[in-house]
Protein backbone atom coordinates (compact mmCIF):
# COMPACT_ATOMS: atom_id res chain seq x y z
CA UNK A 1 0.00 0.00 0.00
CA UNK A 2 2.92 2.50 1.03
CA UNK A 3 4.47 1.97 -2.46
CA UNK A 4 1.24 2.61 -4.49
CA UNK A 5 0.61 5.79 -2.76
CA UNK A 6 4.54 6.63 -3.36
CA UNK A 7 3.54 5.45 -7.07
CA UNK A 8 0.14 7.84 -7.19
CA UNK A 9 1.67 11.02 -5.11
CA UNK A 10 4.69 10.89 -7.95
CA UNK A 11 2.05 10.61 -10.60
CA UNK A 12 -0.17 14.05 -9.51
CA UNK A 13 3.44 15.84 -8.89
CA UNK A 14 4.68 14.59 -12.49
CA UNK A 15 1.91 15.01 -14.87
CA UNK A 16 -0.70 17.54 -15.28
CA UNK A 17 -3.75 16.97 -14.21
CA UNK A 18 -6.09 16.76 -17.93
CA UNK A 19 -9.45 17.69 -18.92
CA UNK A 20 -10.55 16.60 -22.26
CA UNK A 21 -13.10 18.95 -22.50
CA UNK A 22 -10.88 21.48 -22.55
CA UNK A 23 -9.16 20.33 -25.90
CA UNK A 24 -10.33 23.10 -28.54
CA UNK A 25 -12.50 22.10 -31.76
CA UNK A 26 -9.10 21.78 -33.68
CA UNK A 27 -7.34 19.74 -31.19
CA UNK A 28 -6.45 16.13 -30.61
CA UNK A 29 -6.54 14.09 -27.14
CA UNK A 30 -4.27 11.00 -27.39
CA UNK A 31 -4.91 8.73 -24.19
CA UNK A 32 -3.07 5.38 -24.29
CA UNK A 33 -4.39 2.68 -22.00
CA UNK A 34 -1.42 2.40 -19.19
CA UNK A 35 -3.17 1.72 -16.50
CA UNK A 36 -0.60 -1.15 -15.62
CA UNK A 37 2.11 0.77 -15.38
CA UNK A 38 3.24 2.96 -12.15
CA UNK A 39 5.33 5.84 -12.37
CA UNK A 40 8.39 4.12 -11.07
CA UNK A 41 7.88 1.70 -14.25
CA UNK A 42 11.11 2.88 -15.57
CA UNK A 43 12.24 -0.26 -16.87
CA UNK A 44 8.94 -0.48 -19.34
CA UNK A 45 10.23 3.15 -20.65
CA UNK A 46 10.12 1.18 -24.44
CA UNK A 47 6.50 -0.42 -23.79
CA UNK A 48 5.22 3.05 -22.50
CA UNK A 49 6.24 4.75 -25.59
CA UNK A 50 5.19 1.99 -28.01
CA UNK A 51 1.74 1.88 -26.08
CA UNK A 52 1.58 6.10 -27.10
CA UNK A 53 2.68 5.25 -30.73
CA UNK A 54 -0.04 2.35 -30.74
CA UNK A 55 -2.64 5.44 -29.61
CA UNK A 56 -1.79 7.61 -32.08
CA UNK A 57 -1.92 5.02 -35.08
CA UNK A 58 -5.53 4.72 -34.27
CA UNK A 59 -6.38 8.12 -34.08
CA UNK A 60 -4.26 8.73 -37.48
CA UNK A 61 -7.57 9.72 -39.23
CA UNK A 62 -8.69 12.59 -36.55
CA UNK A 63 -5.53 13.82 -36.89
CA UNK A 64 -4.98 13.86 -40.65
CA UNK A 65 -8.59 15.55 -40.84
CA UNK A 66 -7.77 18.66 -38.43
CA UNK A 67 -4.12 19.28 -40.21
CA UNK A 68 -5.30 19.89 -43.49
CA UNK A 69 -1.95 21.60 -44.79
CA UNK A 70 -0.16 18.59 -46.92
CA UNK A 71 3.60 19.00 -48.42
CA UNK A 72 4.92 16.42 -50.28
CA UNK A 73 8.56 14.83 -49.21
CA UNK A 74 10.25 16.08 -52.03
CA UNK A 75 8.66 20.16 -50.61
CA UNK A 76 10.33 19.23 -47.44
CA UNK A 77 13.75 18.29 -48.34
CA UNK A 78 13.65 21.04 -50.57
CA UNK A 79 13.19 23.25 -48.15
CA UNK A 80 15.39 21.55 -45.46
CA UNK A 81 18.23 21.29 -47.89
CA UNK A 82 17.53 25.59 -48.64
CA UNK A 83 17.78 25.85 -44.73
CA UNK A 84 20.54 24.29 -44.41
CA UNK A 85 22.91 25.61 -47.10
CA UNK A 86 22.38 28.63 -44.90
CA UNK A 87 24.72 27.39 -42.21
CA UNK A 88 28.22 27.81 -41.65
CA UNK A 89 30.23 24.76 -42.28
CA UNK A 90 32.53 23.82 -39.23
CA UNK A 91 35.87 25.18 -40.07
CA UNK A 92 38.41 25.10 -37.02
CA UNK A 93 41.66 27.50 -37.29
CA UNK A 94 41.84 27.85 -33.69
CA UNK A 95 41.96 24.72 -30.43
CA UNK A 96 41.25 26.68 -26.93
CA UNK A 97 42.96 24.41 -24.00
CA UNK A 98 41.58 25.64 -20.81
CA UNK A 99 43.24 24.97 -17.49
CA UNK A 100 46.32 22.46 -19.25
CA UNK A 101 50.00 23.43 -19.26
CA UNK A 102 51.57 24.32 -22.20
CA UNK A 103 53.81 20.72 -21.73
CA UNK A 104 49.90 19.06 -21.73
CA UNK A 105 48.42 21.50 -25.06
CA UNK A 106 51.73 20.28 -26.77
CA UNK A 107 50.59 16.57 -26.30
CA UNK A 108 47.12 16.89 -27.19
CA UNK A 109 47.97 18.60 -30.39
CA UNK A 110 49.36 15.75 -31.56
CA UNK A 111 46.03 14.05 -31.56
CA UNK A 112 44.56 16.85 -33.84
CA UNK A 113 47.27 16.97 -36.74
CA UNK A 114 50.47 18.36 -34.95
CA UNK A 115 48.71 21.94 -34.94
CA UNK A 116 47.83 22.18 -38.97
CA UNK A 117 44.72 23.69 -39.45
CA UNK A 118 42.23 24.26 -40.95
CA UNK A 119 40.11 20.98 -39.39
CA UNK A 120 36.96 19.90 -40.33
CA UNK A 121 34.15 18.45 -38.35
CA UNK A 122 35.41 15.34 -39.51
CA UNK A 123 39.03 15.70 -38.29
CA UNK A 124 38.23 16.85 -34.63
CA UNK A 125 35.86 13.65 -34.57
CA UNK A 126 38.39 11.61 -34.94
CA UNK A 127 40.57 13.30 -32.89
CA UNK A 128 38.89 13.88 -30.36
CA UNK A 129 37.33 9.89 -30.09
CA UNK A 130 41.08 8.65 -30.31
CA UNK A 131 41.87 10.97 -26.99
CA UNK A 132 38.51 10.20 -24.80
CA UNK A 133 39.64 6.48 -25.58
CA UNK A 134 42.37 6.53 -23.41
CA UNK A 135 40.31 6.27 -19.55
CA UNK A 136 42.62 9.45 -18.12
CA UNK A 137 41.20 11.72 -20.79
CA UNK A 138 37.45 10.67 -20.75
CA UNK A 139 36.46 13.48 -18.48
CA UNK A 140 37.85 16.27 -20.63
CA UNK A 141 34.72 18.19 -22.16
CA UNK A 142 34.59 19.40 -25.51
CA UNK A 143 32.78 22.35 -27.30
CA UNK A 144 32.05 24.65 -30.30
CA UNK A 145 32.59 28.17 -30.39
CA UNK A 146 31.70 30.56 -33.18
CA UNK A 147 33.73 33.46 -34.38
CA UNK A 148 31.05 35.60 -36.43
CA UNK A 149 34.05 37.79 -37.38
CA UNK A 150 35.77 34.91 -39.36
CA UNK A 151 32.73 32.93 -39.78
CA UNK A 152 34.52 29.96 -38.81
CA UNK A 153 34.77 27.96 -35.45
CA UNK A 154 37.19 27.65 -32.22
CA UNK A 155 37.33 23.69 -31.08
CA UNK A 156 37.31 24.15 -27.00
CA UNK A 157 39.15 21.76 -24.03
CA UNK A 158 38.00 22.15 -20.73
CA UNK A 159 40.17 20.58 -18.41
CA UNK A 160 37.88 18.70 -15.65
CA UNK A 161 39.82 17.09 -12.81
CA UNK A 162 40.96 14.22 -13.94
CA UNK A 163 40.95 10.13 -12.19
CA UNK A 164 45.00 9.65 -11.83
CA UNK A 165 43.94 6.52 -9.43
CA UNK A 166 41.48 3.72 -10.32
CA UNK A 167 40.59 0.65 -9.08
CA UNK A 168 39.29 -1.96 -10.98
CA UNK A 169 37.82 -4.81 -8.70
CA UNK A 170 36.53 -8.28 -10.03
CA UNK A 171 36.17 -11.76 -11.06
CA UNK A 172 34.67 -15.13 -12.10
CA UNK A 173 32.29 -17.70 -10.17
CA UNK A 174 31.85 -21.00 -11.85
CA UNK A 175 30.53 -23.98 -11.48
CA UNK A 176 34.20 -25.68 -12.07
CA UNK A 177 37.05 -25.15 -9.58
CA UNK A 178 38.34 -22.32 -12.16
CA UNK A 179 36.64 -19.08 -10.04
CA UNK A 180 38.80 -16.10 -8.96
CA UNK A 181 39.10 -12.97 -7.18
CA UNK A 182 40.51 -9.60 -9.93
CA UNK A 183 41.85 -6.41 -8.24
CA UNK A 184 43.52 -4.17 -10.98
CA UNK A 185 45.48 -0.60 -9.27
CA UNK A 186 46.18 1.95 -11.55
CA UNK A 187 47.51 5.33 -11.51
CA UNK A 188 48.13 8.31 -14.24
CA UNK A 189 50.40 11.00 -14.12
CA UNK A 190 50.50 13.67 -17.05
CA UNK A 191 52.67 16.61 -17.86
CA UNK A 192 55.08 16.14 -21.11
CA UNK A 193 53.87 12.62 -21.36
CA UNK A 194 51.39 10.13 -20.17
CA UNK A 195 52.54 8.15 -18.06
CA UNK A 196 49.93 4.47 -16.65
CA UNK A 197 51.29 1.91 -13.93
CA UNK A 198 49.07 -0.60 -13.69
CA UNK A 199 49.09 -3.41 -10.94
CA UNK A 200 46.52 -6.95 -11.69
CA UNK A 201 46.14 -9.01 -8.92
CA UNK A 202 44.18 -12.88 -9.56
CA UNK A 203 44.05 -15.13 -7.17
CA UNK A 204 41.72 -18.38 -7.08
CA UNK A 205 41.98 -22.26 -6.81
CA UNK A 206 43.27 -23.03 -10.64
CA UNK A 207 44.65 -19.51 -11.63
CA UNK A 208 46.72 -17.06 -9.64
CA UNK A 209 48.36 -13.79 -11.35
CA UNK A 210 50.50 -11.05 -10.72
CA UNK A 211 51.27 -8.27 -13.18
CA UNK A 212 52.91 -5.12 -13.17
CA UNK A 213 52.92 -2.69 -16.05
CA UNK A 214 54.38 0.82 -16.87
CA UNK A 215 53.61 2.20 -19.73
CA UNK A 216 54.79 5.35 -21.07
CA UNK A 217 53.18 7.86 -24.06
CA UNK A 218 55.17 9.78 -26.09
CA UNK A 219 53.76 12.24 -28.42
CA UNK A 220 56.50 11.92 -30.75
CA UNK A 221 57.25 10.77 -34.10
CA UNK A 222 53.21 10.49 -34.36
CA UNK A 223 52.96 9.08 -30.73
CA UNK A 224 54.38 5.79 -29.29
CA UNK A 225 54.52 4.11 -26.63
CA UNK A 226 57.12 1.88 -24.63
CA UNK A 227 55.59 -0.79 -21.86
CA UNK A 228 58.01 -2.51 -19.58
CA UNK A 229 55.96 -5.63 -17.97
CA UNK A 230 56.68 -8.44 -15.47
CA UNK A 231 54.14 -10.99 -15.12
CA UNK A 232 53.84 -13.98 -13.29
CA UNK A 233 50.96 -16.86 -14.07
CA UNK A 234 50.08 -20.20 -11.68
CA UNK A 235 47.74 -22.55 -13.31
CA UNK A 236 46.87 -25.69 -11.44
CA UNK A 237 45.17 -28.18 -13.34
CA UNK A 238 45.71 -30.62 -10.71
CA UNK A 239 43.03 -29.01 -8.11
CA UNK A 240 39.80 -30.16 -10.64
CA UNK A 241 36.45 -30.17 -9.37
CA UNK A 242 32.56 -29.52 -11.00
CA UNK A 243 29.82 -29.12 -8.91
CA UNK A 244 27.49 -30.43 -12.23
CA UNK A 245 29.65 -32.70 -13.66
CA UNK A 246 30.89 -35.46 -10.65
CA UNK A 247 33.12 -37.19 -13.04
CA UNK A 248 35.35 -34.47 -13.75
CA UNK A 249 38.87 -35.74 -13.66
CA UNK A 250 41.43 -33.21 -13.62
CA UNK A 251 44.94 -32.83 -15.24
CA UNK A 252 48.37 -33.98 -13.54
CA UNK A 253 49.55 -30.46 -14.38
CA UNK A 254 51.19 -27.24 -12.45
CA UNK A 255 52.66 -24.50 -14.30
CA UNK A 256 54.28 -21.36 -12.96
CA UNK A 257 55.41 -19.30 -16.10
CA UNK A 258 57.31 -15.74 -15.82
CA UNK A 259 57.73 -13.00 -18.01
CA UNK A 260 59.84 -9.85 -18.17
CA UNK A 261 59.50 -7.77 -21.03
CA UNK A 262 58.71 -4.79 -23.13
CA UNK A 263 56.52 -3.70 -26.04
CA UNK A 264 56.91 -0.90 -28.01
CA UNK A 265 53.23 0.02 -30.26
CA UNK A 266 53.17 2.93 -32.94
CA UNK A 267 49.95 3.57 -34.17
CA UNK A 268 49.83 2.79 -38.56
CA UNK A 269 46.34 3.50 -39.14
CA UNK A 270 42.76 4.09 -37.59
CA UNK A 271 42.71 1.54 -34.58
CA UNK A 272 45.90 0.01 -36.34
CA UNK A 273 49.09 -0.64 -34.43
CA UNK A 274 52.08 -2.17 -34.74
CA UNK A 275 54.21 -3.77 -32.29
CA UNK A 276 57.77 -4.86 -31.38
CA UNK A 277 58.28 -6.79 -28.19
CA UNK A 278 61.46 -8.96 -26.42
CA UNK A 279 60.95 -10.94 -23.34
CA UNK A 280 62.88 -13.03 -20.66
CA UNK A 281 60.90 -15.96 -19.24
CA UNK A 282 61.30 -18.43 -17.17
CA UNK A 283 58.45 -21.30 -16.26
CA UNK A 284 58.53 -24.49 -14.42
CA UNK A 285 56.12 -27.17 -14.91
CA UNK A 286 55.17 -30.17 -13.23
CA UNK A 287 53.77 -33.26 -14.50
CA UNK A 288 52.93 -36.99 -14.68
CA UNK A 289 53.40 -39.28 -17.98
CA UNK A 290 50.07 -40.65 -16.95
CA UNK A 291 46.74 -39.99 -16.88
CA UNK A 292 45.72 -40.58 -13.28
CA UNK A 293 47.92 -39.38 -9.91
CA UNK A 294 48.79 -41.67 -6.59
CA UNK A 295 49.95 -40.43 -3.65
CA UNK A 296 53.64 -42.03 -4.12
CA UNK A 297 53.95 -40.60 -7.29
CA UNK A 298 56.68 -38.31 -8.07
CA UNK A 299 56.46 -35.56 -10.71
CA UNK A 300 58.32 -34.42 -14.07
CA UNK A 301 60.02 -30.81 -13.39
CA UNK A 302 60.33 -29.12 -16.50
CA UNK A 303 62.02 -25.72 -16.31
CA UNK A 304 62.55 -23.52 -19.66
CA UNK A 305 64.27 -20.21 -19.63
CA UNK A 306 65.00 -18.26 -22.68
CA UNK A 307 64.08 -14.88 -24.19
CA UNK A 308 61.81 -14.44 -27.43
CA UNK A 309 61.27 -11.67 -29.67
CA UNK A 310 58.30 -10.56 -31.76
CA UNK A 311 56.85 -8.35 -34.57
CA UNK A 312 53.47 -7.73 -35.65
CA UNK A 313 49.93 -5.98 -36.05
CA UNK A 314 46.72 -5.82 -34.48
CA UNK A 315 43.30 -4.62 -35.36
CA UNK A 316 40.34 -4.28 -32.76
CA UNK A 317 36.59 -3.05 -32.88
CA UNK A 318 34.83 -5.76 -30.92
CA UNK A 319 32.13 -4.65 -28.64
CA UNK A 320 33.23 -6.49 -25.93
CA UNK A 321 36.28 -8.58 -24.03
CA UNK A 322 34.19 -11.30 -23.89
CA UNK A 323 30.77 -12.48 -26.50
CA UNK A 324 31.24 -9.95 -28.82
CA UNK A 325 28.47 -9.91 -30.93
CA UNK A 326 29.68 -6.62 -33.31
CA UNK A 327 33.22 -5.31 -34.64
CA UNK A 328 36.30 -7.20 -36.21
CA UNK A 329 39.87 -8.42 -34.49
CA UNK A 330 42.95 -9.12 -36.73
CA UNK A 331 46.33 -9.95 -35.34
CA UNK A 332 49.20 -11.32 -37.31
CA UNK A 333 52.78 -11.73 -35.60
CA UNK A 334 56.11 -13.66 -36.17
CA UNK A 335 58.27 -14.73 -32.68
CA UNK A 336 61.88 -16.14 -32.65
CA UNK A 337 62.07 -18.48 -29.30
CA UNK A 338 65.88 -19.21 -27.54
CA UNK A 339 65.83 -21.33 -24.83
CA UNK A 340 67.35 -24.14 -22.61
CA UNK A 341 65.51 -26.72 -21.41
CA UNK A 342 65.82 -28.48 -18.16
CA UNK A 343 64.10 -31.83 -17.26
CA UNK A 344 64.54 -33.87 -14.08
CA UNK A 345 61.85 -37.19 -14.32
CA UNK A 346 59.78 -38.22 -11.77
CA UNK A 347 58.60 -42.11 -11.33
CA UNK A 348 56.55 -42.33 -13.76
CA UNK A 349 58.69 -41.91 -16.18
CA UNK A 350 60.70 -44.66 -18.32
CA UNK A 351 63.39 -41.99 -19.20
CA UNK A 352 65.11 -42.07 -15.41
CA UNK A 353 68.05 -39.35 -16.58
CA UNK A 354 68.23 -35.79 -16.22
CA UNK A 355 68.61 -33.83 -19.82
CA UNK A 356 69.63 -30.33 -20.37
CA UNK A 357 68.86 -28.92 -24.15
CA UNK A 358 68.67 -25.63 -26.21
CA UNK A 359 65.77 -25.10 -28.46
CA UNK A 360 65.29 -22.46 -30.69
CA UNK A 361 62.37 -21.72 -33.60
CA UNK A 362 60.33 -19.22 -35.30
CA UNK A 363 57.04 -19.15 -35.16
CA UNK A 364 54.16 -17.13 -36.98
CA UNK A 365 50.50 -16.64 -36.04
CA UNK A 366 47.57 -14.98 -37.80
CA UNK A 367 43.59 -14.70 -36.48
CA UNK A 368 40.92 -13.25 -37.81
CA UNK A 369 37.62 -12.86 -36.60
CA UNK A 370 34.72 -10.68 -37.53
CA UNK A 371 30.93 -10.01 -36.62
CA UNK A 372 27.72 -9.20 -39.10
CA UNK A 373 25.14 -7.78 -37.24
CA UNK A 374 21.30 -7.54 -38.86
CA UNK A 375 18.62 -7.13 -36.68
CA UNK A 376 18.00 -9.46 -34.16
CA UNK A 377 20.47 -11.78 -35.81
CA UNK A 378 24.54 -11.85 -35.78
CA UNK A 379 26.84 -14.16 -37.18
CA UNK A 380 30.27 -14.26 -37.43
CA UNK A 381 33.83 -16.35 -37.48
CA UNK A 382 37.27 -17.37 -36.04
CA UNK A 383 39.76 -17.96 -38.25
CA UNK A 384 43.65 -18.65 -36.72
CA UNK A 385 46.07 -20.25 -38.20
CA UNK A 386 50.20 -21.14 -37.02
CA UNK A 387 53.76 -22.20 -39.08
CA UNK A 388 56.47 -23.04 -37.18
CA UNK A 389 59.81 -24.74 -36.82
CA UNK A 390 59.79 -25.84 -32.82
CA UNK A 391 61.16 -28.68 -32.23
CA UNK A 392 60.00 -31.42 -29.77
CA UNK A 393 61.47 -31.76 -26.31
CA UNK A 394 62.47 -34.41 -23.90
CA UNK A 395 58.94 -36.42 -23.81
CA UNK A 396 55.41 -36.33 -25.00
CA UNK A 397 54.34 -34.22 -22.21
CA UNK A 398 56.64 -31.70 -22.11
CA UNK A 399 56.34 -31.03 -25.71
CA UNK A 400 52.52 -30.98 -25.90
CA UNK A 401 51.84 -28.59 -22.73
CA UNK A 402 54.60 -26.13 -24.63
CA UNK A 403 52.83 -26.26 -28.10
CA UNK A 404 50.38 -23.84 -29.61
CA UNK A 405 46.84 -24.26 -28.97
CA UNK A 406 43.76 -23.76 -30.52
CA UNK A 407 41.51 -21.97 -27.59
CA UNK A 408 37.93 -21.26 -29.36
CA UNK A 409 35.75 -21.83 -26.72
CA UNK A 410 35.28 -19.47 -23.06
CA UNK A 411 36.80 -22.73 -21.10
CA UNK A 412 39.44 -23.88 -23.30
CA UNK A 413 42.33 -22.24 -21.43
CA UNK A 414 40.97 -24.21 -18.06
CA UNK A 415 41.77 -27.63 -20.30
CA UNK A 416 44.49 -29.18 -21.41
CA UNK A 417 43.15 -30.50 -24.86
CA UNK A 418 45.73 -32.78 -26.66
CA UNK A 419 43.86 -33.06 -29.62
CA UNK A 420 43.81 -28.94 -30.62
CA UNK A 421 47.53 -28.30 -30.19
CA UNK A 422 50.27 -28.85 -32.71
CA UNK A 423 53.10 -27.07 -33.85
CA UNK A 424 51.48 -26.35 -37.42
CA UNK A 425 47.66 -25.72 -37.69
CA UNK A 426 44.70 -24.20 -39.60
CA UNK A 427 41.50 -24.36 -37.24
CA UNK A 428 38.36 -22.07 -37.68
CA UNK A 429 34.46 -21.58 -36.92
CA UNK A 430 31.42 -19.85 -36.83
CA UNK A 431 29.43 -17.93 -34.71
CA UNK A 432 25.32 -17.58 -34.59
CA UNK A 433 23.82 -15.17 -32.10
CA UNK A 434 20.38 -14.19 -31.44
CA UNK A 435 19.36 -11.15 -29.10
CA UNK A 436 16.65 -12.79 -27.51
CA UNK A 437 16.19 -9.39 -25.41
CA UNK A 438 18.25 -6.56 -24.14
CA UNK A 439 21.76 -8.25 -23.23
CA UNK A 440 20.36 -11.08 -23.42
CA UNK A 441 21.86 -13.44 -26.14
CA UNK A 442 21.85 -17.06 -27.69
CA UNK A 443 24.86 -18.33 -29.16
CA UNK A 444 25.29 -21.59 -31.58
CA UNK A 445 29.32 -21.93 -32.13
CA UNK A 446 30.82 -24.34 -34.07
CA UNK A 447 34.84 -25.07 -34.85
CA UNK A 448 37.08 -27.28 -36.76
CA UNK A 449 41.08 -27.85 -36.09
CA UNK A 450 43.53 -29.11 -38.41
CA UNK A 451 46.48 -30.25 -36.97
CA UNK A 452 48.90 -29.83 -40.31
CA UNK A 453 51.11 -32.02 -38.29
CA UNK A 454 49.97 -34.11 -35.08
CA UNK A 455 52.19 -35.01 -32.16
CA UNK A 456 51.49 -38.46 -31.31
CA UNK A 457 53.38 -40.52 -28.04
CA UNK A 458 55.31 -43.94 -28.27
CA UNK A 459 55.79 -46.10 -26.37
CA UNK A 460 58.92 -44.77 -24.98
CA UNK A 461 56.76 -41.50 -23.55
CA UNK A 462 58.92 -39.44 -26.63
CA UNK A 463 57.02 -37.17 -28.71
CA UNK A 464 56.31 -38.10 -32.43
CA UNK A 465 55.70 -36.04 -35.36
CA UNK A 466 52.77 -37.73 -38.01
CA UNK A 467 52.03 -35.75 -41.30
CA UNK A 468 48.09 -35.57 -41.14
CA UNK A 469 46.17 -35.26 -44.24
CA UNK A 470 42.84 -36.42 -43.05
CA UNK A 471 42.22 -36.01 -39.38
CA UNK A 472 40.00 -33.38 -38.30
CA UNK A 473 38.92 -32.33 -34.79
CA UNK A 474 35.91 -30.46 -33.67
CA UNK A 475 34.37 -28.47 -31.25
CA UNK A 476 30.96 -26.48 -30.21
CA UNK A 477 29.20 -24.55 -27.75
CA UNK A 478 25.50 -23.76 -26.74
CA UNK A 479 24.85 -20.86 -24.44
CA UNK A 480 22.77 -18.56 -23.26
CA UNK A 481 24.70 -15.13 -22.04
CA UNK A 482 23.44 -12.08 -19.99
CA UNK A 483 25.54 -9.13 -20.32
CA UNK A 484 25.12 -7.32 -16.54
CA UNK A 485 27.20 -4.58 -15.05
CA UNK A 486 29.25 -7.89 -13.26
CA UNK A 487 30.55 -9.43 -16.49
CA UNK A 488 28.88 -11.93 -18.15
CA UNK A 489 26.41 -14.48 -16.77
CA UNK A 490 26.73 -17.72 -19.23
CA UNK A 491 25.20 -20.95 -19.18
CA UNK A 492 26.40 -23.20 -21.77
CA UNK A 493 27.04 -26.52 -23.38
CA UNK A 494 30.41 -27.42 -24.64
CA UNK A 495 32.03 -30.24 -26.52
CA UNK A 496 35.16 -31.01 -27.55
CA UNK A 497 36.36 -33.89 -29.19
CA UNK A 498 39.19 -35.13 -27.01
CA UNK A 499 39.37 -38.33 -24.91
CA UNK A 500 39.29 -36.74 -21.78
CA UNK A 501 36.92 -33.52 -21.79
CA UNK A 502 33.97 -34.11 -24.97
CA UNK A 503 30.96 -33.06 -23.02
CA UNK A 504 30.16 -30.71 -20.10
CA UNK A 505 28.22 -28.02 -18.89
CA UNK A 506 29.51 -24.10 -17.36
CA UNK A 507 27.62 -21.77 -15.43
CA UNK A 508 29.72 -18.84 -14.86
CA UNK A 509 29.00 -15.19 -13.61
CA UNK A 510 31.69 -12.63 -14.45
CA UNK A 511 34.75 -12.51 -17.23
CA UNK A 512 36.23 -15.52 -17.61
CA UNK A 513 39.64 -14.03 -18.78
CA UNK A 514 43.22 -14.70 -18.08
CA UNK A 515 47.12 -13.47 -19.13
CA UNK A 516 48.89 -15.11 -22.07
CA UNK A 517 51.36 -17.77 -21.06
CA UNK A 518 55.21 -16.64 -21.77
CA UNK A 519 55.21 -18.65 -24.89
CA UNK A 520 51.97 -16.82 -26.67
Amino acid sequence: EDQKMIARSLLYMLLDKSDPGKIPANGIYIQPDVKEYSSLDFSQAKALIDSGYAQTIRQIKEIKSKVQPRKTCEDVALKRNHFNSKATPIKVNKIVYEQFTNPEQKYLNRYFKNGKRPLYFSDIEKGYYKLVSEDYFNTIYPNFIFNPETKDYSFKLTKRKPRNFQVDFGGVIATRNISNIYLGLNYYHFNRILTHAQLNIATGDFYKSLQLKYRFDFPFFGRFYIEPEITINKWNFIQGSDILLKKYSPTALDRIDRKYGVSIGIPVARQIKAFVNGAYFFNNDQFLDKNYLVSTDTLDQLELSGTRFGVGILFNTLNRKQYPTEGKYFSISSNYFSLTEEYTPGNTSLNKLATRNNRSWLQAKISLEQYFKAGFYSSGYLLEGVLSNQPTFTNYFSTIINAPAFNPLQDSRTLLLQNFRAFNYVAGGLRNIFTLRKNIDFRLEAYAFKPLQSIAEDDKQLARIEQQIQQFYFAGMASFVMHSTVGPISLSANYYDDQNRQFSVLLHVGFLLFNKNSLE
